[in-house]
């Protein structure tokens, strides 16, 4: 059973108070505690309780919501592992879902790059230095028809069927998914 700690009662097994309280912390038994969440609707907060956690239990892995991009260093600085900062998870899951019909996103880097595959559908042949220039987007691997290509030459032309694996931010990948 884990114990959830909170300022507010609700009707769970086990409530047993705030977290801004050291003692609360304590009793939650966050000295043996492998993981700690701070996900709280409060910035302040949620950097006070990360410092507490840190202080009670060095090894601990921290995982701390952020609802403004000030805070998120400030999180960091306080001891978490992992930075969650809503408004762009919202952002991005709302992208993905948007994207889903026409890529893929592969994985999502913590820098804000994008790792997705597209599969070009224009009838125009261009060359994957042709992309780079337009879009700023990197291309490292194409799967033909015949064969594959990872980190492919400049000089090799995108044909339409080809699927393609491109590295960017979300404006070069917005740019890259509008030309291929």
């Amino acid at each position: 059973m884990q114990d959830r700690v909170d300022s507010r009662h609700y009707d769970l097994d086990r409530v047993i108070g705030n977290a801004e309280d050291e003692q609360v912390l304590r009793d939650a038994g966050i000295q043996d505690a492998q993981f700690c969440i701070v996900a709280l609707n409060n910035d302040s907060v949620n950097i006070f309780t990360t410092l507490m956690a840190r202080n009670l239990n060095p090894s601990i892995r921290i995982l701390s919501r952020a609802n403004e991009p000030a805070s998120v260093d400030k999180l960091y600085r306080a001891g978490a592992d992992y930075v969650a900062l809503l408004p762009t998870i919202g952002a991005q899951t709302i992208g993905r879902i948007v994207l889903s019909a026409s890529m893929m996103v592969l994985v999502d880097l913590p820098d804000g790059t994008m790792v997705v595959l597209k599969q070009v559908r224009k009838e125009h042949p261009r060359s994957v230095e042709w992309y780079g220039k337009k879009t700023g987007a990197r291309i490292i691997g194409i799967e033909k028809a015949t064969r594959t290509v990872v980190l492919p030459d400049t000089g090799e032309i995108l044909l339409e069927g080809d699927a393609v694996i491109a590295v960017g931010t979300t404006e070069q990948l917005k740019k890259f998914i509008h030309l291929i």
